[in-house]
């Protein structure tokens, strides 16, 4: 959004108020409107899936007014970019959370509480991780429970349904049960879902690593880091990784089935099916990472008519500043589920990095 409200653009045009003779404002402001205006246009064609996320925020928030103001609004917006269960984490600890997620594969989106982040983070080896899973696997299964009860999207029912058996598995000692079973959801997700196979995950997931991934894209993007790192052929991983869906699901060392990777699988699979319902959300109004999920996003709304970014652009410069906010802001709730059409793409991963 920095660019939208570039200095340059502010101080060669003048503001309201800056000049003693408002006459001379009223001649500029057609002119700083209408800047304005294609200095946004040039943004949200860059970055799609911001358009798409805010606009989703902005139909949330319309629905759900905050109780406490401006508060209440950063705390929505809050939501609306970062990990839900990272409240309250010091900013230092938000950034070592980031860097063990990217280094070992651990999912910590969603999933759990913060104050197991913060022993996880303080934790220095795998031993330790480990430890620290198992004394609160109580906390974390019913943290997994709750994310998983979230996801209510028609296209998840079949994969949220196996994650609470896979849950309630884990809470019975089933831990390699459950473990396994974890491992086949992911595999569902990556290819009924993202439409992937596992090798062009790991290439397409690779080449958009956290760091560089935008604000709005950040959080799907350290999950999709996640399942990289968990579907990683067993001679490629580190040594402290930990859950491995290879390992797991071709039984090539059943000493891999523990329940600290009972506890790491479920804490994936808890992460990546919130964070994918958000995805479909986020498809609706405008932004799929996948062809697939495109598809797949349209399926289960009657009498929607598809919806591509490209049409979405071309009705925004047709309307023009004097309706800038209207098709993000005020579109009924109903519109903003409108599915999108599929669109071509280079590659199979849309990247969409906030400037």
């Amino acid at each position: 959004m920095a660019t939208l409200h570039g200095g340059g653009m502010i101080f060669a045009m003048g503001v309201p108020g800056s000049d003693s003779n408002p006459r001379n404002w009223d001649k500029r402001a057609p002119q700083f409107v209408g800047e304005l205006w294609s200095r946004y246009l040039r943004w949200a064609e860059r970055n799609p899936e911001a358009v798409a996320r805010i606009r989703l925020w902005a139909v949330d928030l319309a629905q759900a007014p905050p109780e406490h103001g401006l508060l209440g609004i950063l705390r929505a917006f809050f939501l609306g970019v970062a990990p839900p269960n990272w409240q309250g984490l010091p900013a230092g600890m938000s950034f070592k959370a980031d860097e063990l997620m990217s280094q070992t594969g651990l999912c910590l989106v969603w999933v759990p509480e913060a104050d197991v982040i913060g022993q996880l983070v303080g934790a220095s080896n795998k031993e330790e991780r480990d430890a620290i899973l198992v004394r609160n696997s109580s906390q974390i299964l019913t943290s997994v429970e709750r994310v998983v009860d979230e996801v209510a999207h028609p296209q998840l029912e079949l994969l949220r349904e196996s994650a609470i058996e896979s849950v309630r598995s884990a809470r019975a000692g089933y831990f390699g049960a459950s473990q396994a079973l974890s491992a086949t959801i992911l595999t569902g997700v990556l290819e009924e879902h993202y439409g992937l196979t596992f090798g062009l995950a790991r290439k397409t997931f690779e080449a958009e690593p956290p760091s560089l991934a935008g604000p709005w894209s950040h959080r799907r993007a350290l999950v999709q880091r996640a399942i990289h790192l968990s579907i990683l052929r067993s001679e490629s991983r580190s040594d402290d990784g930990g859950f491995n869906r290879h390992i797991t699901g071709h039984g090539t060392d059943l000493e891999h089935l523990s329940e600290p990777h009972c506890l790491e699988a479920l804490m994936l699979v808890g992460g990546t099916l919130r964070e994918l319902e958000v995805v479909y959300r986020v498809a609706a109004c405008g932004f799929a990472p996948t062809q697939q999920l495109e598809r797949r996003a349209g399926k289960h709304i009657p009498g929607a008519e598809p919806q591509s970014i490209s049409c979405y652009m071309s009705r925004l410069r047709v309307r023009g500043p004097n309706r800038l906010m209207e098709p993000i802001l005020f579109r009924p709730a109903s519109a903003a589920l409108a599915p999108v059409a599929p669109a071509r793409r280079s590659s199979p991963l849309a990247h969409s990095r906030s400037r």
